[in-house]
């Protein structure tokens, strides 16, 4: 565990690059040494013509594949976060814990993957000539579009959120919201601790409400809570979600518009095409190979996107609400640790170091 006690680190973030280098090789490895072509003749051996069921079960058998392949590497990062997160339980050991993180992560992964490529298989089917503009497509509903639905739209309303009964914190968040132009009718708190962090504010503009994480209640003063409100009133105000999901959509569109392009330039040059026909499942671990190489040009810019309207909701809170009280907010709620390195927040970080967003409001406070 880094000194500094943060799981993530540069140490973790070089594992995730050694993972994302593995993979490519293997799938290299499954696909020239004709592993995947008879993965998929016994799959369709078995299920004849039902392709739905032979995709299934080569996806499915491919990707257990690669769990297995890749524990070490996966249960090290596990053991090094259950080091330095707290237990969930009082009950949970070291090797419970880093377990459970291990178990969720792979079935996440494992399940996002498959539904994924299993979308892309079959429309592929309807337009194989057409496979980057699909796999683009499927990428924005599911790497772009759907976080934004479960976080900001599907999360919250699994919860009931209690009027507040503190008035001086309620007089506050309003008076933010009055300052912004928003007339909130509603100030509240969730109920539930299990609420993820990441619905810590949740401003509803049509119903005029906010609602504020327990946590935060018991961390901040109001003048910090009218802060953060103001943060999210931002946010909202700015369309940030709305720019989120544009950017997501144009990286994701140009990242594999980047790699279409780059392969039809290569097969131009004269480079032999190794792949018969997109749709083929034998030739999952070609298509595998552009999704990553896609990503890696698209997800760095998606991110950078996201800490630049980080950066703009700060600007506008410390507008409305004031820089210090929103200065002594990030600190009790981020800790102020020390800024990953740059390499780190540039490929990895949808928002930026707590430090250099401190730095920035710090600057713009001293600004003439």
């Amino acid at each position: 565990m880094p000194e500094d006690g943060r799981p993530f680190d540069g140490t973790y973030y070089f594992g995730v690059l050694v993972e994302y280098v593995m993979t490519a090789a293997l799938l290299l490895a499954f696909y020239y040494s004709n592993g995947s072509a008879l993965l998929a003749e016994g799959v369709f051996r078995v299920f004849g013509a039902r392709w739905w069921l032979a995709h299934a079960a080569y996806l499915g058998v491919v990707l257990l594949g690669a769990a297995a392949v890749l524990f070490p590497l996966h249960a090290r990062r596990a053991r090094k976060l259950a080091a330095a997160l707290p237990p969930a339980e009082e009950d949970e050991t070291a090797t419970t814990a880093w377990l459970g993180i291990y178990a969720r992560a792979v079935a996440m992964d494992a399940g996002f993957s498959f539904a994924f490529f299993y979308v892309v298989y079959a429309l592929l089917r309807w337009s194989p000539h057409r496979w980057w503009m699909v796999a683009a497509t499927v990428y924005i509903v599911f790497a772009v579009l759907l976080p934004m639905v479960m976080v900001y739209w599907v999360l919250p309303h699994l919860y009931t959120p209690v009027a507040l009964t503190d008035d001086e914190i309620t007089t506050q968040v309003r008076n933010a919201g009055a300052a912004a132009k928003i007339h909130l009718q509603f100030v509240g708190q969730w109920t539930d601790e299990d609420i993820p962090e990441n619905s810590a504010v949740t401003l509803s503009k049509r119903a005029r409400a906010i609602y504020f994480h327990r946590d935060l209640i018991e961390k901040l003063t109001p003048d910090e809570l009218a802060a953060i409100a103001a943060r999210e009133i931002g946010g909202t105000l700015h369309r940030h979600r709305l720019l989120q999901a544009l950017a997501g959509a144009a990286c994701a569109v140009g990242g594999f518009g980047a790699v279409h392009w780059g392969v039809a330039e290569l097969l131009r040059r004269g480079a032999p095409s190794p792949v018969e026909g997109v749709r083929a499942i034998s030739a999952f671990p070609l298509l595998a190979l552009l999704v990553l190489a896609a990503s890696a040009i698209a997800q760095p810019v998606y991110r950078a996107v996201h800490r630049a309207l980080v950066y703009d909701a700060d600007a506008f809170a410390a507008r409305i609400a004031g820089a210090d009280p929103l200065i002594r907010a990030l600190r009790k709620m981020l800790d102020d640790p020390p800024p990953a390195p740059r390499w780190v927040e540039w490929l990895f970080l949808h928002e930026p170091s707590t430090r250099h967003r401190l730095e920035s409001l710090i600057r713009e406070v001293r600004a003439p």
